[in-house]
Parts: C-alpha cells; structure tokens; sequence
C-alpha cells in the first residue's frame, strides 16, 4: 500500500508498506536546505534505517549520498546532506520495523 503525505509545507514522503519494511521516500523541497525530515510515523517508532538510495526528485538527480540518515524517536526520518542544495533532491529510505 502507497501513502502519500505532506508534512511542514517543503517535505514530501511517499510510503510503501511491508510486512516489516517500510521504504520512505524523503524529498527536499524548493530552497535551500541541508536538512529536512518526513512526517512521524508511529510505525517506526524502535525501528532501524537499513538502506539509502538517492532517487532523483523534482530537481533531477541527487546530488550524491547523504551525509547522514537518522530515525528520530518519534518515527520521523532525517535526512541531512553536506551543503544545502537549491535542487530538489529525493532519497528513498529503507527503515526495518520492530
């Protein structure tokens, strides 16, 4: 199942559900920014990031790995790369549900 949502006005996630494996899709939004983090899930609360892919956005390509991916207490991923970028960027994170 695909859930699309919208959190802070600039961060866009697209959600695929598994049985233990959620895949986060975190894209920057128009500006720039170095940091932004995607909606708290409950879901992911205790959870562990297994992976990171970049995944274009509306800007075109990623602009290289992240600098750091974390999930927050609350279930919100963090996604912070190293400069702030004016493209719009988008990653997809995979988080390990417990």
């Amino acid at each position: 199942m695909a859930v699309q949502e919208k959190s802070r006005g600039r961060i866009f996630a697209n959600r695929i559900d598994g049985p233990f494996l959620t895949v986060v899709t975190v894209q920057f939004g128009v500006g720039s920014f170095s940091t932004v983090s995607s909606a708290a899930d409950p879901q992911l609360v205790n959870g562990q990031v297994i992976g990171v892919t970049p995944s274009g956005g509306q800007g075109g390509t990623a602009p290289g790995w992240p600098r750091s991916v974390i999930l927050q207490a609350d279930g919100s991923v963090t996604v912070t790369l190293y400069a702030a970028t004016s493209a719009q960027p988008a990653y997809q994170v995979s988080v390990l549900r417990r």
